[in-house]
């Protein structure tokens, strides 16, 4: 210390002894904020304060300043959290790049204006926000509420605040906050255990590999529910999505304007067809005649006499004038690369094996459609069914419109293939949720689907009640109860999302094409800590508490309260990934066994 102590008094006697024998004069450059901002002349950058003398009369200054400039001070936030923004010099001058001839001594000062960073979460308390507020300025800070958890307090820099919801804060340095929230207790749910209070048991694998089957521990208190005698033979359609793994074909054989059948057809003109027969699962030929030629859309048709001028006027107009749109604003937009901008559709009886009752095709879409392949009809195109889609019993008269929710459903399966495929060069959307896209697209155009309701509360299968994964799509067995869980699960996202049928568009668009694409839209549209592995399960208990407001329920839509959950009849061993079934509990509680698989929960139900 008395070394530099002493070289610091040379310096000033030097200086005094110059200035007053050889008639020196000083400039000086500085901010009028903390020390190190810098300043820009010839030389480049430079750290002030920054001082020299000059003796001549006239001596030329050339200096400017960095308009804004930026420290990092902070512990709590990341990177750069001082911003200072050049306003004016002390002589009132605005100039950046300055030239001055000095006559006399000078100071010239910076005025700089201070922001600190400020960082928080926005309303949905998923995000984090950064925002720049002037050193001194006042902010108000509101805890908003948020579903299932309590507000416990505020966190500013690591410490604990206040616990008012409402504060007001002072912008002296970077603030980084954080809201606290403590869970709320749910009166009817027990989530905790080992023991498990109520008369309901919820038993689910939140693993999100529909492959992993777990077991669900011993069970020793449990009581079946009665049998389900309601299943019957009503008519279920299945729209198959006809599987499609990318590495089984060469990028090469995709359909360009050389490769694919751009013959411009006139009406009447007859063409053939590779069609997929499901009994056989074979390609099979047929014939069929242009019927319609719209704006975006040629209507084909097997049988003339069934699917007439007229009625493929009705399929064409619908989708030129409504399902093209619809599709278009909450989906995606579909491929064109036969190069004829527009979408063919196919009308004929799909060979499904169907006999009078049980499930039945109403159209698909094949994705080697758009290859020069083997089977291909190289061209953008879907298939719909005449019976018993359009008319049954058989010798009903023909009713088009029975076919419009279908043109929206495979509409989207091509539109999804399109942008995660094509344009992503990713893999196929995983079925439950490229279906539950399509029967959501149903959902816009038509309204509730209650045939999809019906199936869930047991009329056709008792697979639902006793553990049927929502992921593992079944198919090779009942793919039925598969498709009344991705509908449940796809208006639930929806729902819960806040963001109306939008939030289908950012599912598609995002770069993941399984679950992880919901999990991201939760992240940025509910709670960043929610997982989808608890999303999935708050959807099975919203399928039996079906609450108007929060996690548990469809937000008191009119249609989702004729959902009836039966508790299961027959207990599985194993579930797999996704899959969950109720059981009633004998007595007023369930201890686990601790012998259950690694991903599989309990929640404790009181009704």
């Amino acid at each position: 210390m008395k070394r530099c102590f002493f070289i610091f008094l040379i310096i000033f006697i030097s200086l005094f002894f110059v200035g007053c024998f050889n008639s020196y004069k000083i400039f000086e450059i500085k901010t009028n904020s903390d020390p190190l901002l810098g300043y820009v002349n010839s030389s480049g950058w430079i750290e002030t304060p920054i001082s020299g003398n000059f003796s001549n009369k006239d001596f030329a200054l050339n200096f400017g300043v960095q308009l804004i400039q930026y420290k990092d001070i902070s512990e709590f936030i990341a990177g750069n959290d001082v911003k200072y923004v050049f306003k004016n010099w002390s002589d009132a001058s605005e100039e950046n790049d300055r030239e001055e001839l000095l006559e006399k001594s000078t100071i010239f000062i910076a005025n700089f204006i201070k922001y600190y960073k400020v960082e928080s979460q926005d309303a949905n308390l998923n995000k984090l926000l950064q925002e720049w507020n002037k050193c001194g300025e006042i902010i108000e800070l509101i805890a908003p509420e948020k579903e299932g958890y309590i507000f416990s307090h505020w966190e500013i820099n690591g410490e604990d605040v206040s616990e008012s919801i409402i504060i007001n804060l002072m912008i002296t340095e970077p603030k980084s906050i954080k809201l606290i929230y403590e869970e709320e207790e749910y009166t009817n749910l027990d989530f905790k255990g080992p023991v498990y209070n109520g008369n309901l048991l919820l038993v689910a694998n939140e693993s999100t590999d529909g492959n992993n089957m777990e077991n669900v521990g011993t069970v020793n208190n449990f009581l079946p529910g009665l049998r389900n005698s309601s299943i019957n033979d009503a008519l279920v359609m299945i729209n198959p999505v006809i599987p499609f793994r990318k590495e089984t074909i060469n990028k090469s054989d995709l359909l360009n304007e050389k490769t694919s059948l751009v013959d411009k057809y006139e009406l009447g003109e007859d063409r053939s067809f590779w069609t997929n027969d499901f009994e056989t699962n074979e390609y099979q030929q047929i014939s069929a005649t242009l019927q319609y030629l719209g704006t975006n859309v040629e209507v084909w048709a097997e049988n003339t006499s069934e699917i007439d001028l007229n009625k493929a006027m009705l399929i064409g107009e619908e989708f030129d004038e409504v399902i093209w749109d619809l599709i278009n604003t909450y989906f995606y937009y579909p491929s064109d690369l036969d190069g004829n901008g527009k979408i063919a559709i196919l009308c004929f009886d799909i060979q499904d094996g169907f006999s009078g009752s049980g499930g039945y095709v109403g159209g698909y879409f094949n994705p080697f459609d758009l290859y020069d392949v083997s089977g291909s009809n190289k061209m953008e195109i879907f298939y719909i069914d005449t019976y018993p889609t359009m008319h049954y019993p058989k010798e009903n008269p023909i009713e088009v419109s029975n076919s419009f929710s279908i043109l929206a459903h495979e509409f989207q399966h091509m539109v999804n293939f399109n942008r995660n495929v094509l344009i992503e060069d990713g893999d196929y959307m995983a079925t439950w949720l490229n279906e539950a896209l399509s029967m959501a697209a149903e959902h816009i155009y038509g309204g509730v689907q209650t045939d999809r309701i019906d199936y869930y509360n047991g009329s056709g299968s008792d697979s639902i009640r006793n553990g049927h994964s929502l992921l593992y799509w079944d198919y090779f067995g009942d793919v039925l109860p598969n498709y009344s869980l991705s509908y449940l699960m796809g208006q639930y996202i929806r729902i819960q999302m806040n963001k109306g049928n939008y939030i289908f568009k950012d599912l598609i668009i995002s770069e993941f094409n399984d679950y992880k694409c919901v999990e991201e839209a939760i992240h940025s549209n509910i709670d960043i800590g929610l997982d989808f592995n608890t999303f999935m399960t708050y959807f099975r208990l919203s399928l039996i508490l079906k609450e108007a407001t929060g996690y548990f329920g469809f937000g008191g839509e009119e249609g989702f309260d004729s959902i009836e959950t039966l508790v299961s009849d027959n207990l599985p061993e194993n579930l797999r990934g996704g899959g969950a079934f109720f059981s009633n509990i004998n007595g007023e509680s369930y201890e686990e066994s601790g012998d259950q698989g690694e991903n599989i929960i309990y929640v404790g139900i009181s009704q």
